[in-house]
Order: structure tokens, then C-alpha cells, then sequence
């Protein structure tokens, strides 16, 4: 192909030769930069050509529980705190407590409560508990009720815990009036919360303010409708 153009003199003049064949390619481009996130990794060795990773870790959520085919009945023991012992098998993230409780009054006050403990047989209370924000009951019927604490609480693998229901509105004495339920034969699926960990039976605490120190005033092989919401990483 060649280019002609015109003078203001009208006569044509031809400039250039026909094009040439096409050159070879330019060098491969470089990626600047490439930002692992969670359970992801970048491999620029070969800038122009990155390996990007996932390791399918990520993170598992769980809450709620598997309810007994035999129901539930009410705790009236004399003790304002009501709940479970548990040994979690991984660290894990605590948003929220969750119990099934039937107040005796529409306006007392309820919160859950975490507080680790020397063993789950004995039960000592260990340093300062963990509490949510208290919350009036609303209603003197069965209840589910989740507790949600103002940060995230995080309990350490194969440490146990005390998890559990406490009345704040009375004294120690002030029955909690938690779930319970017995695992016999005709209770097969039991009541067995979904984080992951090993969960005892019920204990029991007459006080509505526990501190280091605190030991059961009671404990039941029953099972107390207690549960957690949260996270962890497998």
C-alpha cells in the first residue's frame, strides 16, 4: 500500500512503499500485584503468569440444637444460673448464647453467660465470666431466646466452660426455670448443640452474679436447652 496526497498546485505525489509483514509479538505483560485474602495464596514467581491458591479452609458458622423427641421440661431447682458444661475441640468465635426458659413473670430479666471453669466435674469458676446484656423475658410461656454478647467472646480449644441461663432479676435462690430433659431410650436424638466440642450434663449455680470461685450448688444428668452461635476455623 503507498499514500498519495495533493499539493495546492493540484499535482499528486506519491509517498512511501507498500507495508511489510507483520513484526513478532511484544513481551508477555507483568501483573503488578495480586492480594491473597483468607485461605488464599499467591504464587509470582512468573510475575506475567501468577498461581492463585485456595485451601478450602475458610470458616464454619453453627448455632441452635437438635431437639429431643420426648420434649422438654421445666428446671424449678433453686438456682438463679442454669446450663452445661463443654469442652470445645477447636477455638471458636461466640456471637451469642441461646436457652429455652419459661419465666415466672413477664418483666424479669434474663442473660446468658460463659465462664470457664477448673473441670466439667467439678465446675470451679475461673476469673471473670462472660455476660450478654440483659434482656427482659416479654412473656411467662415457653421460649427460645438468643443473647448476644456486646464483642464476640473467644473460648480456647480444650478448655472447659460452664454455658448457661441466668435470672438477674431476684436473688441466687431465684429459679432460672430452664429446659431439661432426661436422655433415656425414647430420647434418642437427645439435646446435643452443634458447636463443635463435648457437651455434659446439667449444672447449676444459686448464684445470679457468678465470680472466680463459684462451684455448683447442684448437678443433674439431665441435659439443659443451652446452645452457642458462632464461628470457627476447621
Amino acid at each position: 500500500m503507498s499514500w498519495k496526497f495533493y499539493t495546492t498546485s493540484g499535482a499528486v505525489k506519491q509517498v512511501g512503499g507498500d507495508v511489510g509483514p507483520e513484526g513478532p509479538p511484544g513481551a508477555d505483560g507483568v501483573v503488578a500485584s495480586i492480594v491473597a485474602g483468607d485461605g488464599i495464596s499467591v504464587d509470582s514467581t512468573d510475575p506475567a503468569n501468577p498461581i492463585v491458591s485456595a485451601d478450602g479452609s475458610g470458616t464454619v458458622s453453627f448455632c441452635g440444637i437438635n431437639m429431643p423427641n420426648g420434649g422438654i421440661t421445666l428446671d424449678t431447682d433453686l438456682s438463679a444460673t442454669q446450663g452445661r458444661c463443654f469442652t470445645p475441640s477447636h477455638d471458636l468465635t461466640i456471637y451469642a448464647v441461646g436457652a429455652m426458659f419459661a419465666a415466672s413473670n413477664a418483666a424479669d430479666t434474663y442473660r446468658g453467660v460463659i465462664a470457664e471453669v477448673d473441670s466439667v466435674g467439678v465446675g470451679t469458676v475461673q476469673g471473670t465470666p462472660s455476660v450478654t446484656p440483659a434482656a427482659a423475658a416479654g412473656t411467662t410461656s415457653g421460649q427460645s431466646r438468643r443473647f448476644e454478647f456486646a464483642s464476640p467472646v473467644v473460648l480456647t480449644s480444650g478448655t472447659p466452660y460452664f454455658i448457661g441461663l441466668q435470672i438477674t432479676s431476684g436473688s441466687g435462690t431465684t429459679s432460672a426455670r430452664g429446659g431439661r430433659t432426661s436422655l433415656s431410650t425414647t430420647q434418642i436424638l437427645g439435646l446435643f448443640p452443634n458447636a463443635p466440642g463435648t457437651w455434659e450434663s446439667i449444672s447449676r449455680y444459686a448464684s445470679n452474679a457468678l465470680s472466680a470461685g463459684n462451684t455448683p450448688s447442684s448437678t443433674s444428668t439431665q441435659v439443659s436447652p443451652v446452645w452457642l452461635d458462632g464461628v470457627y476455623t476447621p
